[in-house]
């Protein structure tokens, strides 16, 4: 039950498909024990992915990070 609105994380994803359920999975895992760090509870995280294909992607632009 979600007490305290202001420890609610939503965390919005777009990739591009081709990982595995398990390394989505490990991903979700990962996000949710860092942001344990910061006292927000699992219970209190939302995380969407949105895949798409690499079609539909924009091929301008090319993130560093």
């Amino acid at each position: 039950m979600l007490i305290t609105l202001e420890l609610f994380m939503l965390i919005r994803i777009d990739c591009f498909t081709g990982r595995s359920l398990a390394t989505k999975r490990d991903l979700y895992r990962l996000i949710v024990e860092k942001l344990h760090d910061f006292s927000i509870p699992s219970d209190h995280i939302k995380i969407i992915l949105t895949g798409s294909t690499l079609e539909n992607g924009e091929t301008g632009w090319v993130s560093d990070v």
